[in-house]
Formats: structure tokens, C-alpha cells, sequence
């Protein structure tokens, strides 16, 4: 298989993210396990660092949290917004104490294949910041979200600088990066804008499974 499914684009990327190149799918392969949790994230050497959920419904993003007041869950939307106003997607995570952080991405309604990759490419990068000084603490009030947002600020910049190189390197290394296997079943594409107070729901699009 030549086309990168979650477990694949996570093992190809930390190889990457340590080394400066992107394994083959030969490679690869030997490596892949059939019976692995496929939305699980792991490094290499720090091992599990979360799980992904690509192609969540709008209505995770729009849930107010536990221990989380309204008014400081509708200031993190806001923020999301803002951060990933030039994207494709909007990547969130919701932290436990005892378990791992839970990484959700929400693909908006003009994403691609190529869009996915960056989207999960992304959640690696912030599972390795979530593992320093952020680890597992998923933040109670607007002010300790300040650093949580700085966090993911910061790995979609990560992304941004590693991103080209990657997709050059993996289609040299013989990977098809158009034709994404990692929506795994039907999954939705959302839009959304900011509104006065609050936000206004526009539309949460079925999409079809990425074959």
C-alpha cells in the first residue's frame, strides 16, 4: 500500500521528524502492526503520546466541557477560529488526568487529502508539546488557556515549516499523498463563522469515505 492510513503517516512522520526522511512504503510495511489501534499516536523513543479522531462532528467542538465555563469555552472557540482561519481544518484536544490526551480534528468542507495529512501531521506535533510542560492538564479557565493556545499556536508552525518538505520527501520515497486512507469511515466536513455572542452553526456536511 502506497498511501498513507493513520498508523502509516504516524510511524513515516516520526521517522521523519528524527531523521530528516521519509521512509518508503516497504519500509514501512515492516514495520505496520494489523491489529494496532490505528488512531494511535506513538514516538519512537517517548512511545504512546494520545489519540486521533479525524473527521469529528461539529458538535464535539461545540460542546461546553466539564469544569469549563461557558463564557471560557466560547473564548477557546474563538481562538480556534482565529488560529485556523488560513486552513482546512481545526485540530483541538481534550486532555484527562489518568489517560491519554484525546486529539479531534474537524475537517472544514473545502479539505483534502492533502489537508488530512496536515491535520494529523499537526497532532503529532502538538502531542510532543503536550508531553513538556502542558502535559495532561486540560486548562479550567480562560487564563490557563493562554499557554494551552500558545501550544497549539506553536505546532501549527512547526507543521507549517515541516510540511512541504515531508510531502516532497514521501513522494520521492514512491508514497501517493493524493489519495488519503486515513478517514477510516463516513465523517463530516463542517463550516462555521463567528457571530455576535457566540457562534453561528452553518453546516455539518456528510462526507463520503475517502477511498
Amino acid at each position: 500500500m502506497i498511501s498513507f492510513n493513520r498508523q502509516r503517516l504516524t510511524l513515516a512522520y516520526s521517522h521523519f521528524r528524527s531523521t530528516s526522511s521519509v521512509p518508503s512504503p516497504a519500509q514501512i510495511a515492516k514495520q505496520e502492526r494489523i491489529f494496532a489501534i490505528g488512531g494511535k499516536l506513538i514516538d519512537s523513543k517517548t512511545g504512546a503520546l494520545g489519540i486521533c479522531h479525524i473527521g469529528m462532528g461539529i458538535d464535539t467542538l461545540f460542546q461546553v466541557r466539564q469544569h469549563t465555563s461557558t463564557k471560557a469555552s466560547v473564548s477557546k472557540i474563538h481562538q480556534l477560529l482565529n488560529i485556523y482561519a488560513s486552513e482546512k481544518y481545526i485540530l483541538d484536544v481534550q486532555c484527562q488526568r489518568g489517560g491519554y490526551p484525546n486529539y479531534h480534528i474537524y475537517l472544514k468542507v473545502a479539505s483534502g487529502p492533502r489537508d488530512y495529512l496536515k491535520a494529523w501531521i499537526q497532532a503529532i506535533e502538538l502531542a510532543h508539546l503536550l508531553q513538556g510542560p502542558h502535559s495532561l492538564v486540560f486548562p479550567s479557565s480562560m487564563e490557563k488557556e493562554v499557554p494551552f493556545m500558545d501550544a497549539i499556536q506553536q505546532s501549527l508552525l512547526l507543521t507549517n515549516e515541516a510540511f512541504s518538505k515531508f510531502c516532497e520527501d514521501a513522494i520521492l520515497a514512491s508514497w501517493d499523498i493524493d489519495n488519503s486512507s486515513l478517514l477510516t469511515k463516513p465523517s463530516h466536513k463542517i463550516e462555521a463563522l463567528p457571530a455576535v455572542d457566540g457562534f453561528q452553526y452553518l453546516g455539518d456536511l456528510e462526507n463520503k469515505k475517502s477511498r
